[in-house]
């Protein structure tokens, strides 16, 4: 189950890994609303190997569309993610941007 915790913009990240350092559960996550973004960091606790996380930030963001099924959002997001390790090989925090992409219509 995801724990929800609304931070102040651009401090997601941090808060994600400080919260893993600390030693929450996996599925905690901060998010913050920018001027046209939603921004997620995740804390997920992996039972492999870090070397294995090459496509993490790939796989979180299918993950994040696949919860916004239903929502108001539409396609046409942006999904730039980042991520960065909590000290041990036990956790590592995801950070999620969903921007709105402007599109010129003819």
């Amino acid at each position: 189950m995801i724990e929800m915790n609304a931070v102040v913009a651009a401090t997601e990240l941090d808060a994600a890994r400080d919260a893993g350092r600390e030693g929450v559960s996996a599925g905690w996550c901060a998010w913050s609303v920018g001027d046209a973004s939603l921004t997620f960091s995740l804390v997920v606790r992996p039972d492999v190997n870090m070397h294995a996380f090459h496509g993490l930030p790939f796989v979180a963001a299918m993950g994040m569309m696949d919860a916004l099924v239903g929502t108001a959002s539409t396609p046409g997001l942006g999904l730039p993610a980042r991520w960065a390790l909590s000290g041990r090989a036990i956790s590592c925090a995801v950070r999620l941007r969903l921007r709105r992409r402007s599109r010129v219509l003819p």
